[in-house]
């Protein structure tokens, strides 16, 4: 959200915002609801927010490391097997069709 990127906006973060400091007090939808430093609260949507000149997420730990991907494959044969099968359950739990339909 800042020009490195890398962060994520989450309830209780701080953002810089119209030279003022705000904390995230909420997230629905597109809407940021946020309190200034000075016990204001308003609602704005995130897309104005972010796109502020001056905006930034200030205070937050970076985003943990990702795992690689491929990491399915670096397990034994049974593992992997049963991962595969739950897999295909979940897409048909979730599709209503098996992954081969």
């Amino acid at each position: 959200m800042t020009a490195g990127g890398g962060s994520v906006l989450r309830p209780g973060d701080w953002v810089s915002f119209d030279g003022d400091d705000h904390q995230v007090v909420g997230l629905a939808g597109t809407a940021v609801r946020r309190r200034s430093a000075g016990g204001a609260e308003s609602v704005v949507l995130a897309s104005y927010l972010m796109a502020a000149p001056d905006f930034a997420v200030t205070g937050v730990e970076p985003l943990p490391e990702m795992e690689p991907v491929g990491l399915l494959e670096t397990l034994p044969e049974p593992a992997r097997a049963a991962a595969v099968k739950w897999q295909r359950h979940v897409v048909e739990v979730e599709t209503g069709l098996p992954p081969s339909a």
